[in-house]
């Protein structure tokens, strides 16, 4: 009977640190989703000034090496592999935005080649 009540105690201590920790977590959503909010909005504006930007490059570059009468051929592939580069750094901005490490990112990416 003892072990019983004592069992009872712990299960029931248990139980309100749970209840305590949902209290807080509940407590502390506002903010949370504010927070989220903020970087989301955030996000949307670095992209659309990022994607302005690639483009203005782009057709820097691209007239650039037009007026230095490069083939066409070198042209589309630097347009090309400028393109990608811009893109995957924005991508980069935007992840550390919401806390992911550039370099785990990167970690990851040199890992896949590898096995590729």
């Amino acid at each position: 009977m003892v072990l019983a009540v004592l069992n009872g105690g712990v299960a029931a201590k248990e139980m309100e640190e749970k209840i305590g920790f949902l209290d807080r977590q509940i407590k502390e959503l506002p903010d949370r989703l504010f927070s989220l909010g903020v970087r989301v909005v955030m996000a949307m504006v670095i992209f659309a000034v990022g994607v302005r930007v690639i483009v203005l490059v782009r057709r820097l570059v691209k007239r650039t090496l037009t007026r230095s009468n490069a083939s066409t051929e070198a042209v589309q592939f630097l347009d090309s592999a400028l393109k990608s580069l811009l893109y995957v750094i924005l991508v980069f901005m935007i992840l550390q935005l919401f806390g992911v490490e550039a370099a785990s990112i990167a970690t990851v990416i040199g890992d896949r080649k590898s096995v590729v």
